[in-house]
């Protein structure tokens, strides 16, 4: 049974425009100047970052189970970022066998691009709303976050 009150074509409609914003969003923040030409990074970059900036350092592990990748896969992106000079790996002071990774200075830049693009578009998203229904949103959204967490 669904708890909401709308009916297929509504649903439908909704999707769409949701994939649509969604799709906008991925789409400008896989382009960034790298080198001076737009480098191309995936997703699973963009929430490596996202976590390492957000906890400083972290163990591959760590960082594969909250992306939900398998190991090789993870591998994969950490190799390629380090490639890029946006990570690099650091003794675990913990645990002499282990290395954590940390954002260098490009990775801290990159990251802040891709917040400031971010910016850019939910400003643009909202400009489309007035004042009272940009409040009305926000809390909607938030709402919305809340209860779908425990969906991943």
């Amino acid at each position: 049974m669904n708890d909401y009150n709308l009916n297929d074509d509504q649903v439908l409609e909704l999707r769409h425009n949701l994939m649509r914003i969604v799709r906008i969003f991925m789409i400008s923040e896989r382009r960034f100047p790298v080198g001076g030409r737009n480098a191309r990074y995936s997703p699973h970059d963009f929430h490596t970052l996202s976590y390492l900036a957000e906890h400083k350092a972290a163990r591959a592990g760590e960082i594969g189970r909250f992306l939900e990748v398998a190991p090789t896969t993870m591998t994969g992106v950490i190799d390629r970022m380090e490639a890029a000079d946006l990570i690099e790996r650091v003794p675990d002071e913990s645990d002499a066998r282990a290395t954590r990774l940390i954002l260098t200075d490009a990775g801290w830049a990159m990251h802040a691009s891709i917040v400031n693009q971010d910016i850019l578009n939910i400003s643009a998203m909202m400009g489309a709303l007035d004042q009272c229904e940009q409040a009305e949103f926000r809390s909607m959204v938030t709402r919305i976050s809340a209860r779908i967490e425990h969906l991943i």
